[in-house]
């Protein structure tokens, strides 16, 4: 007999379900903002975003792209802007 997915096992695919939805819209804007473009900054991304948690998840969602070598992500010092090059830019720094 199988048992019933508990609450914390929905929510837990549910929040999957939602991070890998909101990678996919990610990566279209950025592929929009960055055709044409060397690179575009993480401000530029976020501005438009009026909450917190949002600019975070965005933020989170950039990383993951990262690992998926989707985009590069530069910093040139602590603190300082981040900026996101696609994987495959000429341009993009090393």
């Amino acid at each position: 007999m199988e048992e019933e997915p508990t609450t914390e096992d929905v929510l837990g695919i549910a929040h999957e379900e939602d991070i890998k939805g909101r990678v996919e819209d990610l990566e279209e804007i950025i592929e929009e903002i960055l055709h044409g473009k060397e690179k575009v900054s993480f401000t530029e991304i976020t501005d438009p975003i009026p909450s917190r948690s949002e600019r975070v998840m965005t933020y989170l969602s950039l990383l993951f792209m990262a690992s998926q070598r989707k985009i590069c992500l530069r910093q040139d010092e602590l603190f300082g802007e981040l900026y996101i090059y696609s994987y495959g830019n000429k341009e993009q720094p090393v």
